[in-house]
């Protein structure tokens, strides 16, 4: 008996740059109980999922539902979800592969493992041209703030991005919680805030090229990327 392809999906995240990640897909009890009952083929790795049925079979309306669940700490970390929400995809219309996604104040743990969203393949909505779907993971993304501890007043800053898309504005007469901690660290010096121009959505390759000049002058060729936990911040002694 020969098979063909009911649906598949592939799983993405929009961090990595191959869109592949620390993920396990298991089906839900009622999936794995329809799986049974119509002889069907399951095929599954951390970056899809696919659907086998025989040739000539056809299958009533169904729903077939997969958690996803992140099998590292990273995930959540990088990751445009509340702590106490999941995803859930869904193809509620057969238009477009890019599955819809909407977070959903929910916490379900599946043994002790926190699932992070949810697929729902409806096969009523299966088009007869494209079984094939992508569920992507929408990451991060933050305004990156640069605050530089100098010991000149005077001196004059430049960020100069390799991406002309992307520029940093230095923020004058700038004061929050950071600022105020620094002053009180480093009382003699002054310290300078630059803000980008644009959220920047965190990426595991890092953006590169970002020169800082001091009076015209190159004084870091390459200034380094905020830190995953760091919220887009990054602060730099250039005294």
């Amino acid at each position: 008996m020969r098979y063909k392809t009911l649906f598949k999906v592939h799983v993405l995240h929009e961090y990595f740059h191959d869109q592949r990640f620390d993920i396990k897909i298991v089906p839900t009890q009622e999936t794995t109980k329809l799986l049974q009952q119509e002889q069907l083929v399951l095929k599954h790795s951390n970056s899809f999922i696919e659907l086998l049925i025989k040739e000539g079979i056809h299958i009533d309306e169904n729903i077939f539902s997969f958690y996803v669940l992140p099998t590292s700490t990273l995930i959540r970390t990088i990751t445009e979800l509340a702590d106490d929400s999941i995803l859930i995809f869904s193809n509620r219309t057969s238009k477009t592969e890019i599955l819809e996604s909407n977070p959903k104040k929910e916490k379900l743990y599946i043994k002790d493992q926190k699932v992070i969203a949810v697929i729902n393949i409806n096969t009523n909505n299966l088009s007869k041209v494209n079984h094939t779907f992508k569920a992507s993971f929408p990451t991060k993304a933050y305004k990156w703030m640069y605050y530089f501890i100098s010991k000149s007043d005077s001196s004059v800053l430049k960020i100069i991005p390799k991406d002309t898309a992307l520029s940093f504005e230095e923020k004058e007469n700038f004061e929050d919680a950071k600022v105020l901690a620094l002053q009180s660290n480093y009382p003699t010096a002054t310290i300078k805030v630059f803000e980008s121009n644009q959220l920047i959505p965190l990426r595991e390759k890092p953006i590169s090229d970002i020169k800082l000049l001091m009076n015209e002058e190159l004084l870091v060729s390459h200034l380094p990327n905020p830190k995953l936990d760091a919220s887009g911040v990054h602060i730099l002694k250039i005294m």
